[in-house]
């Protein structure tokens, strides 16, 4: 077949890719890079900075809407699946409908229905938006849900998701959240994995414990790494001789992956009911 995957998340897309195009078929990737993640992509829509960006952007994307048609099936990552307002972003997904013969929507990340669902209904005991039946008051999770509930955003989201072939969930806490509005349509399906490549040992040497934490630009309060990166500083006072602490803050993928290499223990999502992972370059 031939699948374009559009958008990016922790190089999941670029990931997914890769194993696609293992079982033989022909995979394009566009999207921005996950910003300064800066992931490998086939068509580059990252968008301009500086002035009148949103309007240098829309035009790149004019002059790529013939690489984006034809496929099979196509894939976006969220609702926004580019760096555009959700009005015109609509705009964008009828074209790709029109020119294509199945739309999926991921449901990999922040979108209307994790936020309203853990804001209303709560059936997650802890997540971004809850702890038990109260809901958090952090900063992240405010703008979150100004963000989506109520905008143009919800609209979008529900738009797409009412429209599209099939919505996949990344995580086993998004499925809960689609499976209440969408069960015949959301399908769970984990993110993929690159098990080749560089391995290390589970025995560490002699030494101070080598421990990695990647902190994510603005997200650190909703992720949880806020507290952790507390409790491991903490750690390191007590111990200074014991632990080596490794903090990855707003780097390239390729710079996060040389940090990590050789670390003993990763501390990742505290507020995940599934594995965290740090996707390993192959």
């Amino acid at each position: 077949m031939k699948i374009l995957l559009i958008g990016e998340y922790s190089n999941v897309h670029n990931t997914l890719k890769a194993g696609l195009e293992r079982l033989g078929h022909k995979v394009v990737v566009a999207s921005n890079g996950d910003y300064w993640k800066s992931y490998p992509r086939d068509i580059d829509l990252s968008r301009p900075s500086g002035r009148l960006a949103g309007l240098r952007l829309t035009l790149r994307l004019l002059a790529r809407l013939h690489q984006l048609r034809g496929y099979d099936i196509v894939q976006i990552i969220n609702p926004v699946f580019i760096d555009l307002k959700a009005k015109r972003i609509r705009y964008i997904y009828n074209y790709l409908r029109r020119h294509n013969k199945k739309m999926v929507m991921g449901a990999f990340g922040m979108d209307y229905y994790w936020v309203h669902v853990n804001s209303t209904t709560m059936p997650l005991r802890y997540s971004d938006f809850n702890i038990g039946k109260t809901l958090r008051t952090n900063k992240d999770a405010i703008i979150e849900q100004h963000d989506w509930l109520g905008t143009d955003k919800e609209q979008l989201n529900k738009t797409i998701a009412n429209d599209c072939d099939g919505i996949i969930a990344g995580l086993y806490e998004y499925q809960v959240c689609y499976q209440l509005f969408f069960p015949e349509k959301t399908t769970f399906i984990p993110f993929p994995i690159i098990t080749e490549g560089k391995k290390t040992k589970a025995q560490r040497k002699d030494g101070a414990l080598k421990l990695f934490i990647g902190i994510s630009k603005n997200r650190s309060e909703y992720k949880g790494t806020d507290i952790m990166l507390r409790a491991a500083k903490a750690v390191k006072a007590d111990f200074p001789n014991l632990l080596e602490l490794r903090i990855a803050e707003g780097i390239p993928f390729n710079e996060y992956v040389k940090l990590m290499e050789g670390s003993d223990a990763i501390l990742d999502q505290l507020y995940s009911y599934t594995p965290s992972m740090n996707h390993w370059k192959p």
